[in-house]
């Protein structure tokens, strides 16, 4: 049967009064409103432009975050001409995969993603040490380094840099252009478009991309906005969900069901950035969180692209047609770029310029608005879903439980190792202070035995504590001082064990976790397959069984008496399309 053409003349209301007089089983059978899922005019998402006051606070909010990117390019800007390390580290000290074309790190692969723990030596906690540090050396000097990766400590000499132009604008610079590009589009959007669901969540969803690319700079330290940021990147991925679930027709408009699904999704990211920005100073738990909220973002786009094709199938209008095409360019071409570069990386000598991954992102916002635009003053899609597009999502939704699924295994089995990783390390710790302790005797207190194998415990010193204990060792081995050297390494010993205490208790709280998860997927995927199969009874099954029932269109066994000639079931479906 042809969709309602809503654009001839006559009522909806009227025509659809008369079908329903005429075919009493057709509507109980659902013919009559919209085989396809158009939507009657009463529930058509306002078309107006937006109130003044909504404008302004829009204005107002794009202004924010522009003054906090403009915060975090001044703070580039007092780098120019500066030394700096070579390599930039993060809130936790973790080294950052940021290289530039000089940079030390790209001849010290190994020291990528691995946790600064020493200078010189000398344990550091606060990650702007190393900046205080640097400043006072000329460029071309040389820093021992100490890192921890996995479970392995090691140390790396490298050369103090100076931070040039070049830097600043493949560092800051170009997120900062990034981020405008999306601010000042969604603030378009939200100013001179209609007020519409679709131009509501593009606006929030490209506020918080610029929020997170406008804070990534800040990073590289002074880390004023580290909060912000993990916040944005979690709250990211929600706002291009709520754009999907908006854009090309807003799906479920005023319903419960959306009001409560959109709740949750942004709940869930709140929830997320809470945890996110509690973990960030413990890399065993904040790098696999951090992994996961990546791959949630990757997710959100791919649901978006499945979207936006679902909506390319359902449309036959040339104006919403020419806005998806434009809608598909807008996810397609950034994407190209990284798939590109990695087809033909094993070629490429040297650091990928960041231009080249950061920039094709504009094209995002961009396009996006010509999509928009596309579909001013033409008619709404419409909000109620298809039975195509319901059967869609719900294909999609046992998509989206099996990704979340692999998530969630991805970041506890990213934990365990973590976990793994820090029961072996401390265990080579407590092995030294063990046979230190085993070999010291009064007689060997100054032997250069003793002092070896001091020097192999400070190897694996991680924290200025620890550090403080060697160096107290240290001083009673000068000093031929048995009790000091022997009672500096026993605590040192019994703070290795409390780390040990520590690890357990880490362990049997991701043991309950991981029961409490597998437990709740079990559930979601039951409860979801019920629904499934209660959702193709009700929006399939059901309507054909009773159009089966009371015409002779189907060939089915269904009771003559509710039998209605095929004439009469023409004549009124014709009320419905003309075209039938």
């Amino acid at each position: 049967m042809q969709r309602v053409n809503r654009g001839r003349a006559g009522n909806v209301a009227a025509r659809d009064r008369a079908f329903r007089a005429r075919g009493p089983k057709l509507e109980r059978a659902g013919v009559w409103c919209t085989m396809r899922g158009e939507m009657l005019a009463s529930a058509d998402p306002p078309i107006a432009p937006a109130p003044p006051l909504l404008r302004w606070v829009a204005a107002a909010i794009t202004a924010a975050i522009v003054a906090i990117g403009a915060v975090c390019l001044l703070d580039g800007a007092r780098r120019l001409e500066r030394p700096f390390a070579g390599f930039f580290i993060g809130p936790n000290r973790v080294v950052l995969s940021v290289v530039r074309p000089g940079w030390s790190l790209a001849h010290a692969a190994r020291v990528s993603s691995a946790q600064l723990i020493a200078i010189d030596g000398r344990p550091i906690e606060d990650p702007l040490e190393i900046e205080q540090h640097v400043a006072t050396l000329a460029p071309g000097t040389p820093i021992l380094y100490r890192f921890r990766k996995d479970a392995d400590v090691f140390t790396e000499a490298i050369a103090v840099k100076r931070f040039e132009r070049g830097d600043y604008l493949g560092l800051y610079v170009i997120y900062f252009a990034a981020g405008l590009c999306f601010a000042t589009a969604g603030l378009w959007a939200r100013w001179r478009a209609e007020r519409t669901p679709a131009a509501t969540a593009f606006f929030i969803f490209c506020q918080t991309a610029a929020l997170l690319l406008m804070t990534n700079a800040d990073l590289y330290g002074p880390y004023r906005f580290a909060a912000v940021y993990f916040t944005a990147q979690c709250l990211t991925p929600a706002a291009l969900l709520y754009f999907a679930a908006s854009y090309p027709a807003a799906i479920g408009y005023r319903s419960r069901a959306r009001r409560m699904t959109l709740a949750a999704t942004a709940g869930s990211a709140i929830a997320l950035a809470l945890a996110l920005n509690l973990a960030r100073s413990d890399p065993g738990l904040f790098g696999p969180l951090s992994n996961a909220v990546f791959l949630l973002l990757a997710n959100a786009g791919l649901l978006y692209l499945a979207r936006l094709l679902i909506g390319v199938l359902s449309t036959e209008s040339p104006a919403w047609r020419a806005s998806l095409r434009f809608a598909l360019a807008a996810v397609l071409l950034p994407a190209l770029v990284p798939e590109a570069l990695f087809v033909i990386y094993p070629a490429i000598e040297g650091p990928i310029p960041s231009v080249i991954l950061i920039g094709p992102l504009a094209a995002f916002p961009l396009l996006t608005v010509a999509a928009l635009r596309q579909i001013r003053g033409a008619p709404e899609l419409g909000s109620t879903a298809s039975i195509r597009l319901r059967l869609s999502l719900l294909f999609l939704g046992v998509v989206e439980t099996a990704f979340l699924i692999g998530v969630a295994m991805l970041w506890l089995n990213n934990s365990r190792e973590r976990l793994l990783d820090d029961y072996a390390l401390n265990r080579r710790q407590q092995a030294r202070v063990e046979r230190f302790l085993t070999g010291l005797l009064p007689t060997l207190i100054g032997t250069p035995d003793a002092a070896s194998n001091l020097a192999e415990i400070d190897a694996l010193v991680q924290t200025s504590a620890e550090r403080q204990l060697v160096s107290t060792a240290t001083v009673g081995i000068a000093q031929h001082d048995f009790a000091m050297t022997r009672g500096a390494v026993n605590r040192l010993g019994e703070h290795y064990r409390e780390e040990e205490r520590r690890l357990n208790d880490r362990r049997a709280w991701m043991g309950r976790l991981a029961v409490n998860l597998v437990l709740d997927l079990i559930v979601l995927g039951i409860v979801q397959a019920v629904g499934f199969m209660i959702a193709v009874n009700r929006w399939l099954i059901r309507p054909i069984a009773q159009l089966a029932a009371g015409t002779d269109v189907f060939p089915a066994h269904w009771d003559p008496k509710l039998r209605i000639p095929r004439g009469q079931v023409v004549a009124a479906a014709s009320i419905v399309s003309p075209k039938y």
